[in-house]
């Protein structure tokens, strides 16, 4: 196993230029040598991946309930992934910005996904079965 360094900057003017707003790289360094064995583009999913990857070997197996603290891009990704290894059946979103988070709702209610927007942190972990919180979520 080796290790890895993750530099991923948050760009918040790139969506007005059409470009997405989390851009980061990945290297991977040999345990053994510490020379490089890869450097991986992370256009934020490889974040939400970890964390699903974390979910699944960590989190109760009948977990069906998540709290996601934020609303933009990363969070829609960490839900995306997570759903790929949990059958998520209920969201509760927290977000500074309500209105950010009344969208994210809107959004995945629309998809059949039950989404309720938290007035607290607190209020948004209290049922949850996984949490998870990004960077952008707490700046």
């Amino acid at each position: 196993m080796g290790h890895s360094q993750e530099s991923g900057p948050i760009y918040c003017g790139n969506p007005s230029l059409g470009l997405p707003s989390l851009n980061g790289l990945m290297l991977v360094l040999s345990a053994r040598t510490g020379l490089t064995e890869a450097v991986l583009l992370d256009n934020s999913y490889l974040t939400a991946a970890a964390g699903a990857v974390a979910a699944r070997w960590f989190a109760r197996h009948d977990a069906k309930r998540v709290a996601i603290i934020g609303a933009d891009e990363q969070a829609r990704l960490q839900l995306k992934a997570l759903r790929r290894v949990r059958d998520i059946e209920h969201v509760t979103v927290w977000a500074r910005e309500q209105e950010r988070a009344l969208h994210y709702a809107r959004d995945y209610e629309a998809d059949g996904l039950p989404c309720e927007v938290a007035d607290s942190v607190s209020h948004a972990i209290e049922r949850a079965d996984i949490a998870r919180r990004h960077r952008a979520a707490s700046r």
